[in-house]
């Protein structure tokens, strides 16, 4: 082995007789083990986010379908109800109401003709009166 140099430094020789090197092996090892470990994770990521997600995503599905199964029934009501109006609307006891005075039997025929609107499986309309073009109200059904 040779001497220090007077400046206190330590010849190259010396400094790479291994102990330098070694180091430089054991950083080399322990970052492909890391590197080992972390890319099957990686590999493996897309597939735990779908398991993971999966219960969120049939979730989802299943309020979808639930709200177009409610709107279509919506839509099928309404639908109904419509019909329901038009039929009232060309009922001629309704038309014979509107110039009768409320109260009398064409009233009473009229608000016949309504409660055939509150009949409905969905109960939803609760009411329904007959007003003419003034404001006058000639016939009521159901909770006014």
């Amino acid at each position: 082995m040779q001497d220090p140099r007077p400046d206190g430094q330590i010849p190259a020789t010396e400094t790479s007789d291994g102990r330098h090197s070694l180091r430089l092996v054991k950083l080399r090892l322990v970052l492909t083990l890391v590197a080992v470990a972390l890319v099957p994770l990686a590999a493996i990521a897309p597939i735990i986010r779908t398991v993971v997600d999966d219960p969120r995503v049939l979730q989802r599905e299943r309020l979808a379908a639930q709200s177009q199964h409610v709107a279509a029934e919506i839509q099928r009501e309404l639908t109904g109800i419509g019909g329901a109006i038009a039929d009232a609307a060309a009922d001629p006891a309704v038309s014979a109401a509107l110039g009768a005075k409320p109260g009398s039997d064409a009233t009473r025929a009229a608000a016949n003709a309504l409660a055939a609107l509150l009949g409905r499986p969905s109960a939803m309309v609760q009411s329904a009166a007959l007003i003419d073009a003034a404001g006058l109200v000639h016939a009521t059904a159901g909770a006014a």
